[in-house]
Protein backbone atom coordinates (compact mmCIF):
# COMPACT_ATOMS: atom_id res chain seq x y z
CA UNK A 1 0.00 0.00 0.00
CA UNK A 2 1.14 3.30 -0.33
CA UNK A 3 -0.23 7.13 0.47
CA UNK A 4 -2.56 8.48 -1.72
CA UNK A 5 -3.36 11.76 0.00
CA UNK A 6 -6.70 11.63 0.05
CA UNK A 7 -8.53 14.17 1.32
CA UNK A 8 -11.02 14.13 3.80
CA UNK A 9 -13.71 15.40 1.60
CA UNK A 10 -12.73 12.37 -1.09
CA UNK A 11 -12.87 10.05 1.59
CA UNK A 12 -16.41 11.28 2.81
CA UNK A 13 -17.95 11.15 -0.56
CA UNK A 14 -16.87 7.69 -0.97
CA UNK A 15 -19.47 5.40 -2.60
CA UNK A 16 -19.49 1.92 -2.81
CA UNK A 17 -19.97 1.89 -6.90
CA UNK A 18 -16.31 3.42 -6.86
CA UNK A 19 -14.81 0.03 -5.98
CA UNK A 20 -14.04 -1.49 -9.13
CA UNK A 21 -11.74 -4.57 -8.80
CA UNK A 22 -8.50 -3.50 -7.15
CA UNK A 23 -9.15 -0.12 -6.82
CA UNK A 24 -11.29 3.33 -5.97
CA UNK A 25 -12.33 5.81 -8.09
CA UNK A 26 -11.63 9.05 -6.19
CA UNK A 27 -12.99 12.27 -7.19
CA UNK A 28 -11.67 15.34 -6.23
CA UNK A 29 -11.48 19.03 -6.51
CA UNK A 30 -13.57 20.33 -9.40
CA UNK A 31 -14.72 16.40 -9.83
CA UNK A 32 -11.69 15.59 -11.13
CA UNK A 33 -10.60 11.51 -11.31
CA UNK A 34 -8.20 9.57 -9.84
CA UNK A 35 -7.57 6.17 -8.81
CA UNK A 36 -6.64 4.58 -5.54
CA UNK A 37 -5.33 0.99 -5.79
CA UNK A 38 -5.94 -1.09 -2.52
CA UNK A 39 -3.59 -4.06 -2.21
CA UNK A 40 -4.83 -7.38 -1.75
CA UNK A 41 -5.61 -7.09 2.19
CA UNK A 42 -7.15 -3.40 2.11
CA UNK A 43 -9.79 -5.16 -0.65
CA UNK A 44 -10.27 -7.96 1.81
CA UNK A 45 -11.19 -5.98 4.65
CA UNK A 46 -13.00 -3.23 2.53
CA UNK A 47 -15.06 -6.28 0.56
CA UNK A 48 -16.11 -8.03 4.15
CA UNK A 49 -17.18 -4.83 5.77
CA UNK A 50 -19.27 -4.17 3.11
CA UNK A 51 -20.90 -7.65 3.02
CA UNK A 52 -21.51 -6.93 6.59
CA UNK A 53 -22.46 -3.44 6.78
CA UNK A 54 -24.74 -3.34 3.36
CA UNK A 55 -23.96 0.25 2.55
CA UNK A 56 -26.39 1.92 -0.18
CA UNK A 57 -24.95 4.81 -1.24
CA UNK A 58 -21.76 6.21 0.24
CA UNK A 59 -19.30 3.89 2.43
CA UNK A 60 -20.43 6.43 5.42
CA UNK A 61 -23.70 7.53 5.07
CA UNK A 62 -25.06 10.94 6.74
CA UNK A 63 -27.31 9.28 9.93
CA UNK A 64 -30.03 12.04 9.12
CA UNK A 65 -30.06 11.12 5.48
CA UNK A 66 -28.90 7.57 4.46
CA UNK A 67 -28.58 9.62 0.98
CA UNK A 68 -26.26 11.67 2.10
CA UNK A 69 -22.57 11.40 3.32
CA UNK A 70 -21.80 11.89 6.91
CA UNK A 71 -20.80 15.34 7.29
CA UNK A 72 -17.06 16.29 7.16
CA UNK A 73 -16.88 17.28 10.71
CA UNK A 74 -18.11 14.55 12.26
CA UNK A 75 -16.07 12.02 9.56
CA UNK A 76 -13.43 13.88 11.06
CA UNK A 77 -14.71 12.89 14.30
CA UNK A 78 -14.56 9.96 14.15
CA UNK A 79 -10.84 9.61 12.61
CA UNK A 80 -9.76 11.44 15.36
CA UNK A 81 -11.00 9.00 17.68
CA UNK A 82 -9.94 6.04 15.50
CA UNK A 83 -6.64 7.33 15.64
CA UNK A 84 -6.19 8.16 18.86
CA UNK A 85 -7.37 4.99 19.67
CA UNK A 86 -4.86 2.76 18.20
CA UNK A 87 -2.14 5.59 19.24
CA UNK A 88 -1.83 7.37 15.93
CA UNK A 89 -1.40 10.93 16.78
CA UNK A 90 -2.16 12.55 13.35
CA UNK A 91 -3.89 12.07 10.24
CA UNK A 92 -1.18 11.06 7.95
CA UNK A 93 -1.57 7.82 7.28
CA UNK A 94 -1.91 5.59 4.12
CA UNK A 95 -5.23 4.74 2.72
CA UNK A 96 -4.70 1.09 3.36
CA UNK A 97 -4.54 2.54 7.21
CA UNK A 98 -7.20 4.77 6.96
CA UNK A 99 -9.75 2.20 5.50
CA UNK A 100 -9.05 -0.20 8.33
CA UNK A 101 -9.28 2.54 11.24
CA UNK A 102 -12.63 3.96 10.12
CA UNK A 103 -13.84 0.15 8.82
CA UNK A 104 -13.17 -1.27 12.47
CA UNK A 105 -14.62 1.42 14.61
CA UNK A 106 -17.60 2.79 12.65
Amino acid sequence: SFDCGLRISELRNLEVKHLNGDRLTIFGKGRKRRYVYLCPEAKARLRRWIKRNQPHDYFWPSVVNPKQPLATCTLRAYMRQAFLRVGFPTFALMIFDILTLLILSY
